[in-house]
């Protein structure tokens, strides 16, 4: 499991009030947790939380009821909501930038919505190239023919 926090500046409309009401121009934070796999699935795909704060208030996207996550490295990470809450979060760290979406159940007049600047060059956590217990496994017989070639080398 991987957290990953990005903040920026978050420039958005807040019909809703989630985070104060009016035009934003503010700075934001967004904390994601899951598995950067390089892959997308559905509500049990890579992503397992997805948090908006503007201006001190939180929102927390339902990924329980995403319709499909995905967590591409080196910076591709999304959520899409579609059912009883809908929404989309997404930030993209190699272009610097994101968006949101937020509609509340049944209403298309009272929805959120802007754009994310991620700062810096800020990546996501990548896999160590090699990691997990095939590759561990493949470096032990490789130690271990090392080791064999050294001692046969040694007796003749």
């Amino acid at each position: 499991m991987t957290t990953l926090t990005l903040t920026g500046i978050a420039d958005a409309i807040d019909y809703g009030g989630y985070f104060g009401g009016g035009t934003i121009h503010a700075p934001y934070t967004v904390t994601w947790t899951g598995d950067p796999c390089n892959c997308y699935g559905n509500a049990s795909g890579p992503v397992t939380g997805a948090t908006l704060e503007i201006n001190g208030y939180s929102y927390v996207f339902a990924v329980s009821e995403a319709s499909s996550t995905e967590w591409f490295n080196p910076g591709w990470i999304q959520v899409n909501i579609y059912g009883t809450h809908q929404g989309t979060l997404s930030t993209n760290t190699l272009v610097g930038n994101g968006a949101f979406y937020i509609e509340p159940c049944c209403s298309t007049n009272v929805w959120d919505h802007g754009t994310l600047t991620v700062d810096g060059a800020l990546g996501v956590p990548a896999p160590i190239a090699g990691e997990g217990p095939v590759s561990l496994l493949l470096l032990l017989i490789i130690v271990w023919l090392m080791i064999k070639g050294r001692r046969l080398s040694m007796e003749g």
